[in-house]
């Protein structure tokens, strides 16, 4: 679920206030093929984002709304409170994403600590739906605020299509594919890999009426990936 970069538009936001992604989501058990592993099975029984310190970097291409060309981003996963609520944080150099303890993207806020988006309820904004299973579907609801206090519907029905062995410059994972629709303008198609517990891989298209500058694409990759123990 900077977009809506989760574990989802990256984990530090699997949505996507301007031009990042969603990105980031969860798991420690399906793994990379690279250096003659095998890529076993995917499994998500629930939201377990990798430990406090890891890092990843991902690259982003964007369009129209969305932004202009190529930007790398570095994200640190931390913990904090936030408004009372333990949460995991995907924090880069320009913006942190906010999840709660079940997956759901609960705020992106500025590196001053500044919220440029918050959901409420907590539990109903961007995010998968764990347990992840092929063909499970689901409703998100809630009201977005943006940074000038407006409130906006957030609504986007998903949708796990199926596994699907996806190859980017960090490695090649066996992942879940997640397509979401908004009735606001927004398809995002994520590849949710539970090894690493992150989204390797997304793709946003917003349309002319969506609330957010009109049309634009997003896509990311994840580039590299350090785990800690």
């Amino acid at each position: 679920m900077d977009n809506v970069n989760g574990r989802f538009n990256g984990r530090d936001g699997a949505f996507n206030d301007r031009g990042g992604a969603l990105a980031a989501v969860v798991g420690l058990g399906a793994a990379l093929a690279a250096g003659g592993c095998a890529v076993l099975e995917p499994s998500a029984s629930s939201f377990n984002p990798p430990p406090p310190g890891s890092t990843f970097t991902r690259v982003e291409n964007n369009t129209g709304s969305f932004g202009k060309g190529r930007r790398e981003l570095q994200v640190t996963i931390g913990e904090r409170t936030w408004n009372g609520m333990d949460v995991v944080t995907f924090a880069s150099a320009q913006r942190t994403g906010l999840w709660n303890r079940n997956g759901q993207l609960v705020a992106l806020v500025s590196p001053a600590d500044k919220p440029i988006l918050t959901w409420d309820p907590p539990d109903g904004g961007h995010g998968f739906r764990f347990p992840l299973t092929v063909g499970k579907t689901w409703d998100e609801s809630a009201r977005m605020t943006t940074p000038n206090g407006k409130v906006l519907p957030h609504e986007n029905s998903c949708r796990v299509e199926g596994r699907e062995e996806v190859n980017v410059p960090a490695g090649t994972f066996m992942t879940f594919k997640v397509h979401c629709t908004s009735p606001r303008g927004l398809e995002m198609t994520s590849w949710y890999a539970p090894g690493p517990g992150l989204i390797v891989k997304q793709i946003q298209k917003r349309s002319e009426n969506n609330p957010f500058g009109g049309a634009g694409t997003h896509e990311e990759q994840i580039v590299s990936i350090d785990l800690k123990q």
